[in-house]
């Protein structure tokens, strides 16, 4: 197990608990995102928060998924907090975000916190190429055109963490005792990961930063010397009306 394990340090993976009688691996709740190290994402967003009571939804590992499957509106909230000012085109039916894969350097590494640990998604990891995906089958029309690897499944009451989350860490899935189950993770031996450990969680609500992803902010944007007439209108519009945008799309397409 060493030599799959970053530094061959087999005492730094982090173990899960099952509780007996669970059919899928899971975890107890993803708790709140972080973008990068700054107050503010590179376009303009407030880069961390957690969910609070009421949005902690429980996670299942899925090593047959390619993506991150985030549910009841948070998956759109986190695809438009990453391409807010961005190029970017949201099909409601498949809940994929197609962003432009010129404006990767925009897109930032972000952290998710799950059930109190800090597990690293990488730009690499989520921002996913649609000629790669279809190889052969790829038209010049497809060079351009990228998808974000978190899906928004409005119908679910979990997540599901495929691949695009798992990337870059060594898993494992003891089951030898069913009644002592557990999964660990820690970065496998060439991962640029760090190792997974309890950090504090993020302070700031994503209830009170709703507002950020209405048209209002581009008026009175967070990083504004106007930000708090944007906090107040922002906050009485979602309360209203919910989360509405003005986009100017500039990616066409839909995804049949």
């Amino acid at each position: 197990m060493s030599s799959s394990i970053k530094d061959a340090a087999d005492e730094k993976i982090t173990w899960f608990d099952q509780n007996e009688g669970d059919f899928f691996w899971e975890f107890r709740a993803v708790q709140g995102i972080q973008f990068g190290f700054n107050a503010h994402t590179s376009t303009g967003m407030t880069s961390g928060y957690q969910y609070g009571y009421g949005l902690e939804f429980p996670a299942m590992v899925s090593t047959g998924n390619a993506l991150i499957y985030a549910p009841l509106g948070l998956g759109h909230e986190l695809q438009l907090r990453m391409s807010k000012a961005l190029s970017h085109f949201y099909d409601p039916e498949s809940g994929i975000m197609i962003v432009s894969c010129e404006e990767k350097i925009w897109y930032q590494d972000f952290s998710i916190w799950i059930d109190g640990f800090e597990f690293e998604v990488m730009v690499d990891d989520y921002f996913l190429s649609m000629a790669d995906m279809l190889g052969e089958e790829a038209t010049e029309q497809d060079q351009d055109v990228c998808i974000l690897g978190i899906v928004d499944d409005k119908e679910s009451t979990y997540w599901t963490l495929g691949d695009s989350f798992l990337k870059g860490y060594y898993g494992i899935f003891d089951n030898d005792d069913h009644s002592a189950a557990r999964m660990g993770f820690a970065p496998h031996s060439t991962s640029d990961k760090k190792f997974i450990e309890q950090n504090r969680l993020p302070v700031e609500s994503l209830e009170n930063i709703l507002w950020e992803l209405t048209w209002i902010a581009q008026i009175f944007g967070p990083t504004s010397g106007l930000g708090i007439l944007g906090w107040v209108f922002g906050n009485l519009w979602v309360w209203f009306f919910g989360i509405y945008e003005m986009d100017n799309v500039s990616i066409e397409v839909t995804i049949e």
